[in-house]
C-alpha cells in the first residue's frame, strides 16, 4: 500500500479506511498475513461482530467504492468495485459454507472462496489514484 500513500488520506476506519485525494471515492482496506502462494483463497468476512454486517455487506451500506485485499506478507493486493463485488458475494453465499472464528470477544463469521471465483472483478492498481485534475484543500495536487 505504500505506493499509493501520496494518493490516500487515512479515515478514521468507522465509514471507510482510506480516501482517494481528490475525490469522494472511499477504499476499505482489508489485510491478511496468511501465505497468499500457499493458499488460494479469500477469506470473505460476512459478520464481524455476532449479526453485525461485516465486510463486503458493510462497505456497501456505507456507500465506500473499493475494497483493497492486501496479503501484507507477500504485498499482493487485489481490488475490487464493491458494488459488483457484494452482488457477486450474495451468489457465492449460497455455494460456500458459512464458517466461524471465535475471538476473545466476539464470533467473526466468513466465507473461505477460491480466488479464481473473483478473477474477472479484479481492478487495475490505477483506481486508487487520484484524477491528475483533482485537489484537495490545502494540498497540492497528489500527481506530481
Amino acid at each position: 500500500m505504500e505506493r499509493f500513500a501520496p494518493h490516500l488520506e487515512q479515515l478514521d476506519g468507522k465509514k471507510g479506511d482510506l480516501l482517494i485525494i481528490g475525490t469522494n471515492k472511499i477504499v476499505e482496506l482489508k489485510t491478511d498475513r496468511y501465505d497468499h502462494d500457499k493458499y488460494n483463497n479469500f477469506i470473505m468476512e460476512r459478520f464481524s461482530y455476532e449479526d453485525k454486517p461485516g465486510g463486503v455487506w458493510q462497505a456497501k451500506k456505507n456507500k465506500v467504492k473499493y475494497l483493497v485485499y492486501w496479503f501484507v506478507n507477500n504485498d499482493k493486493m487485489y481490488i475490487f468495485d464493491v458494488v459488483r463485488l457484494y452482488y457477486r458475494m450474495k451468489r457465492l453465499s449460497k455455494k460456500y459454507k458459512l464458517l466461524e472464528k471465535h475471538n476473545a470477544n466476539h464470533i467473526t463469521r466468513y466465507y473461505k472462496i477460491p480466488r479464481e471465483e473473483f478473477a474477472d472483478l479484479f481492478l487495475d492498481e490505477s483506481v486508487l489514484k487520484c484524477s491528475k485534475r483533482g485537489k484537495q484543500k490545502g494540498r497540492k495536487n497528489a500527481n506530481r
